[in-house]
């Protein structure tokens, strides 16, 4: 469970003197592997003093330890870990603070976060857990990208418009849209023209004085073709309710005098038909259980022409 946490972006501290080295000979976890700590030996010395590290955020903090004292593990850092607390006699490692980059963080300690006796500012057990939780992102990092289209799938011709959802810190933006027009875009919402069928990148590159974040979405815009499947007729207007359809059942209603629905066929993306309907009903229910959630056309053709329209499936 704890590792299935961590996985999905989790943050974990975890102590215990014989948990590093000892228990994971005898009773090894999933869990302890991304802590990125290796057990060097167990029984490592009395804890008595320890220090902060000078290019951690515990720098110039130092505590006398008052804790559990009993097979203290001896610990190091590995694959990019790094200490954040020493031990001062004997000098060994005893809390690792780790960020693989991939989304979840880890503590690691082999002495106890209680043990710890407070003394002057910054070495006090409030300004330590102010740090641990900063460190895990408790508080909120003010730096992050994000951005969100509507519509994400839209036919040859149509246009997406797009927003910056990133944080105010940053003051400029370039976006890069290969395949739409315009190709850049420095907009905070730009909207972009697609005219040929395909699956589209889409890149925004946000900076501040200080700081510069990249967001890609590999094939996020899906634009369809339709030519020689969307014929509408001038004199027709359709209706198509609801949509996006939700429980598997749509009304379609067709307004124009004296017409006739002779068949609906619905298509997916390649322009296969996946579905048909014949002597359709106006304004009845037809059932799309069938169909995978999804984009698709659905062309309905009448006594007066033809007239397709697009339809989300949730």
């Amino acid at each position: 469970a704890l590792k299935s946490y961590l996985m999905r972006g989790g943050r974990l501290y975890m102590e215990g003197g014989d948990t590093w080295y000892y228990d994971q000979l005898n009773t090894p976890t999933p869990v302890h592997p991304l802590f990125n700590i290796k057990g060097l030996k167990d029984n490592g010395g009395i804890l008595s003093t320890i220090n902060g590290i000078s290019t951690a955020f515990t720098a110039g903090m130092s505590f006398t330890y008052n804790g559990d004292n009993n097979y203290i593990d001896k610990i190091e850092p590995q694959n990019g870990s790094y200490t954040i607390f020493k031990n001062a006699s004997p000098l060994y490692d005893v809390t690792i603070a780790n960020d693989p980059g991939t989304g979840y963080k880890t503590i690691g300690a082999s002495n106890e976060f209680g043990g710890l006796v407070d003394f002057a500012a910054p070495s006090t057990q409030k300004q330590l857990m102010w740090e641990y939780l900063n460190f895990f992102d408790v508080f909120g990092n003010p730096y992050w990208a994000n951005f969100v289209a509507l519509p994400t799938s839209i036919l040859v011709g149509e246009q997406v418009q797009f927003y910056d959802l990133s944080s105010t810190v940053f003051t400029s933006r370039l976006w890069t849209f290969p395949g739409g027009y315009p190709e850049n875009s420095t907009e905070a919402n730009p909207v972009v023209t697609y005219n040929s069928m395909g699956s589209y990148d889409v890149t925004l590159e946000v900076s501040s004085p200080d700081s510069t974040m990249i967001v890609s979405r590999m094939g996020y815009i899906t634009v369809i073709d339709v030519t020689g499947v969307r014929e509408d007729a001038p004199s027709l207007s359709l209706t198509l309710y609801p949509n996006p359809v939700r429980h598997g059942v749509a009304r379609i209603n067709i307004n124009g005098e004296g017409v006739d629905i002779s068949k609906v066929s619905i298509y997916n993306l390649t322009g296969e038909e996946v579905l048909q309907v014949m002597d359709y009903r106006n304004n009845s229910e037809i059932s799309l259980n069938s169909l995978k959630p999804g984009v698709y056309l659905i062309k309905v053709i009448t006594n007066k022409g033809s007239i397709t329209r697009k339809i989300s499936i949730l």
